[in-house]
């Protein structure tokens, strides 16, 4: 019983914390810091330092095995304001930087700049640039729009994929609402299967997209809507899937990822909360020098939840992309080699802290450019994180708070503690282990379904299990062996009102002419230290042989074999106390009695075996631990017999099956027994066979 309340304080315990997880947000702060303390564990300083070789300027100590080294990103930086002047660039600029770019043939640039508008509100000015210049303030606006255009249809014709980003809201903002009809064509052209619901995902309400004739000439478009967590606002996942009116737009990592394992939108379906799979795609490995060398073909499948978004398994932390050395401000792509960024695919887009494009990641800030970097690194190396089902954490929870509970009631407080912390350090390491192999569980939940566990079972232990313990110990710790009191109290539901029948031996023991011994001795105060000495010892031989002492009567002494705790050899215990008694008695006690000039004392024994009726016998307020039952009785009767034929130990037959091969006696008669009609054999114990110090007469030989 005891046992099942502990379990029971774990279960429900378990289940509190569940339904709290389940139906709130009271944990998901704590959860997704132990998540970005995991993110800031697996960063490494990759790159950070640096040494000096005769061959190169500087060489990389070590690089960063988790960042494909095909991409790259391109900077607005510091250096490219202070060359071009203040942001925005004007759009002759970057037709420039695609017509050189096409120069350079990479696999494909995403370029996450909004152009929004016509070029009429972009700040023209002139730019001398080493042997290039670009003439921005003499053309008529309309013109440069129609150079910007016609860079990107000229990308296009060369096979270079220039992809372009717009925004999306969920919000409705009324001056931007109009602009996103113009999108609605190329959308619905995009056959995105979605099966089953997707009332799980995002629904747009306003999307800005690029101005027709730019969304047309580039290679693809995509959104770059991002979802923060709603509650830290850091931003954990990428989302490749919403809804606007009737379409399914997507995000601009996801056309990027398209047209790198050069799949179509047909070879996609899109399940929410399960997965997006991409069937048919044909993955390239490329060769040192950007070229592809061949295709592997295989189906991906990228596991999301029902807003269709996926975590980025973060490679680095902010700036990791220039430490790896695969970094390249914008304005050097102006005088690079032409072969410095073939095959390569380039995230063109702010870094500098003046323009505001900062996303605050797992690893701290980064750039939105760092950002879709990442998440598009997460995409080609297949290395997704992902959770565990919700109902395996439930599992999880449920298992270890009963299983700590459990184990709680059988230790003490102070080893709790220690048990406590061990799981702690073992679980959050179990932890670690999981997040470098990409699973990502619950950690702060389940360690507080634990904890609560083990205050409730602490507490439950102070103020109830503890005084129970404590009446268990001052009510028997005196009358059976210390093994008996820890069975009590693993199982107090034993001290319940009732008994049970069971196998028992008894034993009975009285001091033959006590009135006789009580008028020789005269005083009260003698007889009574006699009596104690006399009484303490055959105590303790019962207990140290595993006995339960059940009463005094006078100087008659009552105990049991086989209860509470189970016994193998009930039988044989008891005969071994009560030789050791007699022993005890023939050899030390009286000896020196007769030293003392006082009077010897002589015993009788009577031991048998049977069916018993053991437990708490009484009333709520008073109760004994004792046994009833008429082989109760034969006992009793067995110790007045020793009288008659002149004996100390009388034993039953039913005794003396159990122990026949084990013990030295010998046959006494056949005695009637009231309620029975054939009658019971009784024997004389002397000793047990082999034990020599049990044996209590002279002569008596192996």
């Amino acid at each position: 019983m005891n046992r099942l309340i502990y379990i029971g304080i774990g279960l429900v315990a378990g289940i509190l914390v569940i339904i709290l997880n389940m139906n709130t947000n009271l944990f998901d702060p704590l959860e997704n810091m132990i998540y970005d303390s995991m993110f800031a564990m697996k960063a490494k300083d990759y790159g950070r330092d640096i040494k000096e070789d005769t061959k190169d300027d500087s060489v990389l100590i070590e690089s960063n095995p988790d960042l494909d080294k095909n991409i790259w990103v391109v900077g607005i930086d510091e250096y490219a304001l202070e060359t071009f002047g203040s942001w925005p660039f004007s759009y002759n600029i970057h037709a420039r930087f695609f017509e050189r770019l096409i120069e350079m043939q990479p696999a494909f640039i995403f370029i996450d700049i909004l152009f929004l508008d016509s070029s009429a509100k972009v700040n023209d000015i002139k730019v001398d640039y080493d042997e290039y210049e670009i003439q921005l303030i003499t053309d008529e606006n309309n013109e440069i729009d129609e150079r910007f255009k016609t860079a990107l249809l000229k990308a296009k014709d060369a096979g270079v994929k220039i992809f372009l980003a717009y925004p999306a809201d969920t919000k409705v903002k009324e001056q931007e609402a109009a602009s996103g009809d113009m999108y609605l064509h190329p959308a619905r052209e995009k056959p995105y299967s979605i099966e089953g619901s997707d009332s799980g995902m995002i629904h747009f309400k306003t999307v800005k997209t690029p101005l027709a004739e730019f969304a047309s000439a580039a290679w693809g478009i995509g959104t770059i809507a991002a979802e923060a967590d709603p509650v830290d606002a850091i931003y954990r996942t990428v989302t490749f899937f919403g809804t606007y009116d009737d379409m399914t737009i997507s995000h601009i990592v996801f056309e990027l990822f398209l047209t790198y394992v050069d799949a179509a939108p047909g070879d996609v379906s899109i399940i929410p909360g399960k997965e997006i799979q991409v069937r048919n795609a044909h993955v390239p490995v490329y060769g040192e020098t950007g070229e592809i060398i061949r295709r592997i073909d295989k189906d991906i499948h990228i596991p999301v939840n029902a807003r269709c978004q996926t975590p980025i398994n973060f490679a680095g932390r902010y700036d990791e992309f220039r430490l790896q050395l695969q970094y390249l401000s914008y304005v050097d792509v102006f005088y690079s080699d032409p072969e410095y960024l073939r095959g390569k695919a380039l995230f063109v887009g702010p870094y500098a802290q003046g323009i505001h494009d900062i996303w605050v990641s797992p690893l701290g800030p980064m750039y939105g450019i760092e950002f879709n970097a990442h998440a598009f690194n997460t995409l080609i190396n297949e290395n997704f994180l992902v959770k565990i089902p919700s109902f395996l954490n439930i599992v999880i929870i449920l298992f270890f708070t009963m299983l700590i509970s459990f184990i709680l009631s059988y230790i003490k407080i102070w080893q709790s503690f220690v048990l406590l912390l061990s799981f702690t350090i073992v679980f959050l390491i179990s932890g670690c282990i999981l997040f470098l192999n990409n699973i990502i569980m619950l950690y702060w939940t389940p360690l507080l379904a634990v904890f609560i566990t083990y205050i409730s079972a602490i507490l439950y232990r102070i103020f109830i299990g503890e005084k129970e313990a404590r009446f268990i110990r001052t009510r028997f710790a005196n009358y059976v062996s210390p093994g008996v009191v820890d069975e009590l109290l693993k199982n107090p539901r034993m001290l319940e009102l009732g008994g049970e029948d069971r196998e028992l031996t008894v034993f009975f023991s009285d001091i033959r002419g006590f009135t006789t011994i009580s008028e020789m001795l005269g005083e009260p105060q003698v007889l009574v230290s006699l009596l104690n000495d006399y009484l303490s010892v055959m105590t303790d031989i019962i207990i140290k042989n595993s006995g339960t002492l059940d009463k005094y009567v006078g100087d008659e002494v009552m105990a049991f074999w086989g209860a509470p705790v189970y016994q193998e050899e009930h039988a044989l215990a008891a005969c071994r106390a009560a030789c050791l008694q007699m022993r005890y008695l023939f050899h030390v006690l009286n000896p020196e009695l007769v030293k003392q000039g006082r009077p010897f004392i002589n015993i009788g024994c009577g031991i048998n075996t049977g069916i018993m009726t053991v437990g708490n016998i009484g009333s709520k307020s008073r109760m004994d631990y004792t046994v009833i039952g008429d082989h109760v009785n034969l006992g009793a009767r067995l110790e007045g017999l020793n009288k008659e034929y002149n004996t100390s130990i009388i034993m039953s037959e039913y005794t003396y099956r159990q122990v026949n091969d084990r013990v030295i006696a010998r046959e006494l008669d056949d005695i009637a027994v009231k309620g029975k009609k054939q009658a019971v054999r009784i024997y004389e114990l002397f000793g047990i066979t082999g034990e020599e110090d049990t044996f209590y007469q002279e002569g008596v030989s192996l």
